[in-house]
């Protein structure tokens, strides 16, 4: 609701946000797992950092948090092991999240 008012509770904004951060963070997330089996934790907190930032957007906090936790053990001395939870259980969150997108837009569109 307070992302509605604060878009003047424009409908077609809302929907166009919501896919772009659901595809988005989609192909964050392979990035930041390419960039992990890389070894290049730049890049890969840098994706956290974008996940994170759409979090914000749209109040997801436990998203946010997570992505930010992760991504200052990429840029700190965190474990592979640690990284890789993380990394796990902030896909599974997105997965929901982009499930729970997917389930408003639909509920949206046919509710003219």
């Amino acid at each position: 609701n307070d992302l509605k008012e604060l878009i003047h509770h424009d409908e077609v904004m809302i929907t166009q946000m919501l896919s772009r951060i659901a595809k988005e963070n989609a192909a964050d997330i392979r990035e930041c797992r390419e960039c992990f089996a890389c070894g290049d934790r730049k890049s890969l907190a840098s994706g956290l950092h974008r996940i994170s930032g759409a979090a914000q957007i749209i109040c997801a906090t436990e998203i946010d948090e997570l992505a930010a936790q992760i991504e200052m053990l990429a840029m700190k001395t965190g474990t592979d092991e640690d990284i890789t939870a993380g990394l796990d259980r902030l896909e599974t969150k997105l997965t929901v999240l982009r499930r729970s997108i997917g389930q408003y837009l639909h509920s949206i569109t046919h509710m003219e």
